[in-house]
């Protein structure tokens, strides 16, 4: 993890030992997901603030939300930890007598893909290779009443949630728009070729990514096959 001055590129300090899986920033903390851990580190100078040990593989994804972060892990459970002490608050098990929590759906073995646009929680699960069958679920907050699912998506990306919608990158190339509220879905760019996938999983490991920022209404599809980056203005219409 390298921090880097804004202006000049120039390197302000590092931290790490190739453990580093994921990271989040809040306005004066870092917070790095590693390999059965979640360390916090001081925005300024990469001081270690805090550091969890979790009972987990490695952290895959981190989210904040009211000073708490969702901790998505390859492992039995997620977990919720307090932002300013590391504390963990709830630990979720992905499972319950066996069966799968209904609240937390599977997303491969990452276990979920979570993100919030409001008070509306969005949860991606999947399948792994070589069918990558899955769905987004939309459901109140994190435990609450399941608002609308996608029904068969076939993914190439984690989904990116926002406002003006939820974007996902399909297996057959095209860039898919699911409606917050009620789910509708709108097929509005069609990419060729399609998504790289093979027999040795190697298309996959290229990486496809969507991303979207509310503040300039702009939207990002990578491509890692072919290491592009496209970037779009919304609305995007189909």
């Amino acid at each position: 993890l390298i921090a880097l001055d804004g202006n000049t590129g120039n390197p302000i300090w590092q931290y790490g030992n190739n453990n580093e899986t994921t990271l989040t920033a809040s306005n004066k903390m870092i917070f790095v997901g590693e390999v059965g851990s979640v360390t916090a580190l001081n925005l300024d100078d990469g001081v270690v603030v805090w550091s969890t040990s979790l009972p987990s593989r490695s952290v895959l994804k981190l989210l904040l939300r009211d000073n708490i972060l969702y901790i998505d892990t390859v492992g039995g459970s997620f977990f919720l930890l307090d932002a300013e002490t590391g504390k963990i608050i709830q630990s979720i098990s992905y499972t319950i007598n066996g069966a799968p929590n209904k609240d937390i759906p599977d997303w491969s073995d990452h276990k979920m893909d979570l993100a919030f646009v409001g008070d509306i929680a969005y949860f991606q699960k999947q399948t792994g290779y070589p069918d990558y069958k899955g769905e987004i679920i939309a459901m109140k907050e994190l435990s609450g009443n399941r608002i609308w699912g996608s029904g068969d998506l076939f993914a190439a990306s984690r989904n990116a949630a926002s406002p003006l919608g939820i974007f996902v990158l399909g297996l057959d190339g095209k860039l898919l728009k699911f409606n917050p509220t009620e789910g509708f879905k709108e097929e509005i760019i069609q990419f060729i070729p399609s998504p790289v996938l093979r027999d040795d999983k190697e298309g996959w490991n290229y990486g496809y990514y969507v991303a979207v920022d509310t503040d300039t209404q702009s939207l990002f599809v990578y491509m890692g096959d072919s290491t592009q980056l496209f970037a779009f203005q919304l609305p995007i219409l189909p």
